[in-house]
């Protein structure tokens, strides 16, 4: 699956040239198969979510194929998709779910004439829909612009119920609720009262709300009990407060004015970023940004999602940190996307752009909303001959699970079972592996303590290479030859092309060979000619 012109350059660059030869047909066999390539374990009522398939061909080079859609048997959209000279191609739809459960997707590729195999021309996918609301906790230490109008796009959201606590004045804060609660609402104190929540939010000098010892149940909020932060004006810590390894970077003082974000490589493909995307380069849509700052230390596996003047210059960074995960905005002035003369009510890019950057990175825990324990696979696309992976988690830390009986059913019938078990690296989390023996839909059950039942559906599909790449191509090993130095050989070629290797080479580096004149006899009679006419000219001219 390498792309070969980089793998002939690899070769290439250590002197070795990749000669091929083609034995066999070639252009002969046709093929057309779909794979699913991303897996979203669930999405919001509303939200858009992308199913992404690839699409493996062989021998359909600039050809056009008809990629259809079907959601639960029936065809919802249609594209067409050029082949050009690729043997891979990426595929992808937007859906949308205006109502909660579980709903089977499925990508076709209409068959060719004379294709090999039209059963590998379909993949299938399951999209769970939910409609919690989100539990969002703000902490500010300092108002800015920023974190107020960001409290304010998420208090108009109908997926999130919002904290609020701000300190306004040294020992005053004011706490706000979306919802009233039976109780006063106050900064966290222990564990608990973090979990409470699926994102905190931070603003700046955070650390005056909860202290030191706060900080560290943020942390381990994070790492131990899959928590999301989000660092919405870079550091959020006074400098009492050392470094800590939930900062996924270290943002520098200086910063650079009147700045625009665009998405780097690793964030294009995010729905957040899509949404800026769709805005196009429209200035009074997307305004500048009042400044970015400078990265001093970026962690490792911390990924830049958007920079400013390009990748060197990350905007935002997003890291993973044990089971939870943290997002740092280095840039401020986002409160400008807010404004738009053309648009009505709160369906402005900065409302669009922070609830799809929620709704994302709650797709990343293991965890729903007000959810006390999880199931979850490892995918829900499993080629035959290949394992499943389940692990199964608690909300709380130390809820001490025990074994669990895991049950794969089939059509509804029950073809295996299994154990999840304390996994021996992470006693807090239950491990457990499956090995399909047929094709097939399958969905996998267990039952937590807290008495309910939850479900993984998954398929099992078969592909088969070797019965379906059975020709020559010609295409790649071209490539692969070219870029290496080398060609790709007739097999009539190939007895003339051994004798030229087996021939004595020829020595090209230039000789040099010395030859003395000083003992030749025309040498003697230059010397004399010169001397004479030297004499004759001198008496000549009247010279002594």
């Amino acid at each position: 699956m390498a792309n070969p012109s980089k793998t002939g350059f690899a070769a290439r660059a250590r002197g070795t040239p990749l000669y091929a030869v083609a034995i066999g047909r070639q252009g002969r066999v046709r093929d057309v198969s779909m794979r699913i390539t991303s897996y979203q374990p669930y999405t919001y009522v509303k939200q858009k979510a992308r199913i992404t398939g690839a699409l493996r061909l062989i021998g359909c080079e600039l050809e056009k194929i008809e990629v259809e859609l079907l959601r639960a048997g029936k065809v919802v959209e249609t594209r067409t998709i050029n082949a050009g000279d690729e043997s891979e191609v990426a595929v992808n739809f937007d859906v949308t779910e205006p109502a909660v459960g579980q709903f089977e997707y499925e990508l076709r590729a209409r068959p060719l004439n004379g294709e090999a195999d039209a059963s590998n021309n379909v993949a299938l996918t399951f999209l769970n829909v939910i409609d919690q609301q989100i539990q969002v906790l703000f902490l500010e230490g300092e108002p800015y612009w920023d974190t107020t109008f960001l409290q304010r796009s998420l208090m108009r959201n109908e997926k999130m119920n919002v904290d609020s606590i701000t300190l306004y004045a040294a020992g005053k804060a004011r706490s706000v609720r979306k919802k009233a609660g039976e109780k006063e609402l106050k900064a966290p104190a222990k564990a608990d009262d973090w979990r409470r929540y699926d994102v905190v939010v931070l603003g700046r000098s955070v650390d005056k709300l909860i202290g030191a010892e706060g900080v560290a149940q943020l942390e381990d909020y994070a790492k131990n009990g899959g928590g999301t932060v989000i660092f919405s004006r870079g550091r959020a810590f006074t400098d009492k407060v050392p470094p800590t390894d939930l900062e996924p970077v270290t943002w520098g003082d200086t910063a650079t004015e009147q700045v625009t974000l665009k998405a780097t490589r690793e964030g294009q493909a995010l729905a957040p970023f899509r949404v800026l995307a769709a805005e196009g380069d429209d200035p009074e849509k997307v305004p500048a940004l009042i400044a970015a700052r400078s990265v001093v230390e970026k962690k490792p596996l911390a990924a830049a999602l958007a920079a400013t003047g390009g990748d060197a210059n990350p905007g935002m960074i997003h890291r993973r940190v044990g089971s939870g995960q943290v997002l740092s905005i280095g840039v401020d002035g986002l409160w400008r996307w807010g404004f738009n003369s053309k648009v009505e009510g709160v369906n402005t890019v900065f409302d669009r752009f922070w609830d799809q950057m929620i709704l994302w990175l709650m797709a990343g825990r293991d965890f729903l909303p007000t959810q006390k324990f999880s199931l979850r696979a490892s995918s829900a696309n499993i080629p035959l001959g290949e394992k499943i992976y389940f692990r199964g988690l608690a909300r709380d830390v130390g809820a001490g699970l025990k074994d669990l009986a895991l049950t794969i059913r089939q059509d509804g019938q029950e073809v295996a079972r299994t154990t999840l078990s304390p996994d021996p690296h992470d006693p807090e989390k239950l491990t457990a592996e499956f090995l399909p023996a047929k094709t097939g839909k399958f969905e996998a059950a267990v039952t937590f303590p807290d008495g309910k039942e939850q479900t993984a559906r998954f398929i099992v599909f078969d592909e088969n290479l070797e019965q379906t790449e059975v020709a020559t191509d010609a295409g790649y090993l071209r490539k692969l030859c070219e870029s290496s130095g080398g060609r790709l050989l007739q097999p009539e070629e190939l007895g003339r092309f051994v004798r030229e290797l087996d021939a004595p080479t020829a020595d090209s580096a230039p000789q040099t060979r010395l030859v003395s004149v000083w003992d030749r006899l025309w040498f003697f009679y230059v010397i004399g000619l010169l001397f004479g006419a030297d004499w004759f000219l001198r008496r000549r001219w009247g010279l002594s």
